[in-house]
């Protein structure tokens, strides 16, 4: 035991290979102070599924001695950090079992405490330690210096142990089974949504959570919730919508329009008529009024079903500014662009910008042209 304990080296991997020893019984003590490949991959597995925390690879491979921030007898908060972006947070945990991830930390503090050993007079440039001396999924190297967290080929050589085979209880051989992590994390994701979706997930913002989660489910029932949810939400919506009514105070210009008799209303591009396209006053007699006074007219209404015209109005007294100066100056293209401007910030910007992405203005235009050029006055 204290050969083992003042040669360190001897029980460490060099190029990749665990060194050959003498005695079988010299080995089985290092195993014991010197966590192997299969010790640790064994507790990667635990870690990522106890209390369902569906860690990912990396932020495992973060996992130091300080990672536990204890906060009552059986309970601590586990640091996580994000390798990718180095973000920090914290998940509680129990450490009253080694099935759960502070169970895992305090095991693996413990049993790595004389590989740790091995590694500390390791500084960096700076005469600091380097991150490494505390990780706890680090094989232990022969070489300190070359110490370095799990990587895919130590897991997988680890995942080939003996003594995985020798606890293997399904039907299939155990060689031709590899270990996919993302199928671990899968499986842990799945039992979180048994939970409901109070249980978290490591790292996620709540869109990607619901992204993995919805993943992890079978495709027949993920469709069955997906389109109970947007039936709620179509009922829910429509149950709270609020029918526009003539009588109200300021009544809705589609509810006044659609109060107008059957056939009367007549898309005039800029408005709807609801005289049909005749003289308000003398309403047997086609409107000579010109395109400027549907914006005053009591029979005319502005509707979503407009803004393709309202914007045709708008480039059309641009047109007109930049190539006709007398048409501008005299005529009704400056009134046309007024109004016509106003009505359109009546409506959300957001419909507008979809408006003008989606629909090829060029017909309105030639519409709104037509009408102005015929009804113009002056």
């Amino acid at each position: 035991m204290a050969w083992a304990l003042t040669h360190p080296e001897a029980f460490g991997i060099a190029r990749g290979r665990q060194k050959p020893l003498i005695r079988p019984s010299l080995r089985a003590i290092g195993t014991l102070l010197y966590p192997d490949r299969a010790t640790l991959t064994a507790a990667l597995i635990l870690h990522c599924l106890g209390e369902d925390s569906g860690y990912n690879y990396a932020v495992l491979m973060e996992k130091s001695v300080d990672s536990l921030v204890y906060i009552g007898e059986d309970t601590a908060l586990e640091a996580n950090v994000k390798a990718r972006n180095q973000s920090q947070d914290t998940r509680p945990t129990s450490t009253a079992s080694i099935f759960t991830p502070g169970g895992i930390v305090e095991v693996l503090t413990a049993i790595s405490r004389f590989s740790r050993h091995a590694r500390r007079h390791l500084v960096d440039d700076a005469g600091a330690q380097p991150p490494i001396v505390g990780r706890l999924y680090v094989a232990h190297d022969s070489e300190p210096a070359e110490s370095k967290v799990l990587t895919n080929t130590y897991l997988h050589n680890g995942w080939r142990a003996d003594v995985f085979a020798h606890y293997w209880t399904l039907q299939t051989d155990h060689q031709t089974v590899s270990l996919r992590f993302r199928a671990l994390r899968l499986v842990a994701q799945a039992r979180a949504m048994k939970d409901g979706l109070k249980a978290d997930v490591h790292g996620h913002s709540e869109r990607t959570k619901v992204h993995y989660l919805a993943n992890s489910l079978p495709a027949h029932t993920f469709h069955q919730h997906a389109t109970e949810a947007q039936n709620a939400f179509h009922d829910d919506t429509v149950a709270g919508f609020r029918h526009p009514n003539v009588n109200d105070d300021h009544p809705a210009a589609a509810a006044l329009a659609a109060a107008a008799e059957h056939g009367t209303v007549a898309d005039v591009e800029v408005s709807l008529c609801a005289s049909g396209g005749n003289d308000p006053v003398e309403p047997t007699k086609p409107c000579s009024l010109g395109i400027v006074a549907c914006f005053e007219c009591p029979n005319g209404y502005r509707t979503v079903d407009q803004i393709p015209g309202l914007l045709a109005a708008v480039e059309l007294t641009h047109i007109i500014e930049d190539n006709n100066a007398n048409e501008w100056e005299t005529g009704e293209a400056s009134q046309l662009r007024f109004f016509a401007q106003a009505a359109l910030d009546q409506f959300p910007p957001l419909v507008i910008g979809n408006v003008r992405r989606s629909v090829d203005l060029t017909p309105h235009i030639h519409t709104v042209t037509g009408i102005y050029l015929e009804l113009r006055h002056g």
